[in-house]
């Protein structure tokens, strides 16, 4: 009898984690406009081409 609940409850619990991640996602892709910035500072490549 163990051995069967055993299965039915691993499953159950990967099933209930798989519903939670699709149902409450915890992203939000919606930014303020003022939020976005654009990098200016110096790359690797640069660096390393100035420095050498």
């Amino acid at each position: 009898m163990k051995n069967k609940i055993r299965p039915i409850l691993s499953m159950g619990t990967v099933l209930l984690s798989f519903m939670l991640t699709t149902l409450f996602p915890s992203c939000n892709d919606e930014l303020p406009a003022d939020s976005y910035y654009t990098f200016t500072g110096e790359m690797m490549s640069d660096f390393l081409k100035n420095h050498e």
